[in-house]
């Protein structure tokens, strides 16, 4: 099956388990594919060439985690959710869609993340740039993120505890929202 029909799988099983559990923001259901799918795959131009293992945190209904999975076979995914519902809804994606670079860890981030040997972060929605860098610094070093309208103010709170690289990209879904590329990070 191709990426795209590997996808709509995806799709059609979000879609079902969101009447059970609730995976996305129901405002958000009726534009799923723009908001959540094509919102991840942006992400698939700024993966370094460099890397092989991603770590996707809060990885929650697996955007953009298990989009980047079924999108890029040929990397190794984990993604990191403490939701048992959750873990439970991404095994059934993984398995459904024959994902096999993935791997699902159902455990707090800080608990996970320094045993991973990944060569970068992804994560969309789950907490401020400085939280997400506090639990990953210093084993983690390397980010890529999906961040929404108040991402400059997030910027400047992480800048008060860490020296970073920064790349900012406008969303092709958010005009206001950015992708941000985080590196060479240095706690002050």
């Amino acid at each position: 099956m191709l990426p795209e029909g590997r996808l709509q799988l995806y799709c059609d099983l979000l879609l079902q388990w969101q009447k059970s559990i609730n995976l996305i923001a129901p405002t958000t259901v009726g534009n799923v594919w723009e908001r959540h799918f094509v919102d991840s795959v942006q992400l698939l131009d700024f993966i370094p060439n460099h890397a092989q293992t991603i770590c996707d945190i809060g990885s929650g209904a697996g955007f953009p985690g298990m989009v980047l999975a079924i999108m890029r076979p040929d990397l190794q995914f984990h993604l990191i959710e403490s939701d048992a519902r959750k873990c439970a809804f991404l095994q059934t994606v993984s398995r459904e869609t024959v994902c096999k670079n993935v791997v699902i860890h159902n455990d707090r981030i800080e608990n996970v993340i320094g045993d991973i040997d990944g060569d970068l972060i992804t994560a969309r929605a789950l907490a401020s740039l400085k939280s997400l860098i506090d639990y990953c610094y210093p084993s983690h070093q390397d980010f890529l993120l999906l961040k929404g309208k108040n991402w400059r103010d997030e910027v400047s709170g992480a800048q008060k505890k860490y020296q970073f690289d920064l790349t900012d990209h406008v969303s092709k879904t958010d005009a206001e929202a950015r992708i941000l590329t985080v590196g060479k990070i240095v706690e002050i």
